[in-house]
């Protein structure tokens, strides 16, 4: 073979190989991409996973130590009204009752009647979601002429849920945000319910992560 045939030879074999490797660095770098958008996306997902979880739970559990020490008669709930595509209420779901604890700006300690030993209610207390933001709210209220001993079965008037809604921080507080749907179950004496919640946690634009939890909550103040 010549000296110019050798070297095109060489020069078409060089070639081939920058080819095969371009190829080879090309579907290289695919993969990688592939790979990190998968790890990127299940990162989102376990966060709005975990971030979910956490406001469904801050929210239950604040509902619990509230409600377990409310009385019956005093109790009112509903579970609002779902409508249009998607799903969202068009009036809210709520539950209140009057509580023990005094208003949240003078701390937590409660009354005992000196009489009867029974506990002193101080302010009615109400946990809703709010429809406009999806946000999982408590609002409280003063009893007037707190404290005062409510005597069972004999409930005290209660207030409308925009009295609640309107109240000022710190009277009214989110606990958790992303609630699509919040139902309450009364027990058959209505001396517990079962509370049930759903948070929706976005992860992009046309993907989200859902979880429900429940809690079965007994009144301790029967």
């Amino acid at each position: 073979m010549s000296a110019p045939s050798e070297r095109s030879g060489r020069r078409g074999a060089l070639l081939l190989d920058a080819l095969i490797g371009g190829t080879l660095l090309l579907l290289l770098l695919g993969s990688c991409g592939a790979v990190c958008t998968a790890g990127l996306r299940w990162f989102r997902q376990s966060q709005a996973y975990a971030d979910a979880q956490q406001e469904c739970m801050k929210a239950l559990n604040r509902l619990s130590r509230d409600l377990s020490n409310a009385t019956k008669e005093s109790l009112s709930w509903s579970n609002g009204t779902l409508a249009g595509t998607p799903l969202a209420y068009s009036s809210a779901p709520y539950i209140w009752f009057v509580s023990p604890q005094p208003p949240v700006s003078e701390g937590d300690k409660v009354q005992f009647s000196g009489s009867t030993g029974h506990l002193l209610w101080q302010k009615w207390m109400s946990f809703y979601v709010d429809p406009a933001s999806n946000e999982f709210c408590a609002s409280e209220l003063p009893l007037t002429g707190r404290p005062v001993a409510v005597c069972n079965p004999a409930p005290l008037p209660a207030p409308s849920l925009a009295l609640f809604m309107a109240r000022p921080s710190p009277a009214r507080r989110v606990w958790a945000r992303w609630v699509k749907r919040l139902e309450f179950t009364p027990g058959l004496n209505g001396d517990s319910y079962a509370v049930k919640m759903e948070v929706e946690q976005a992860i992009d634009s046309t993907h989200s992560t859902k979880i429900a939890l429940g809690t079965q909550i007994t009144l301790g103040n029967l």
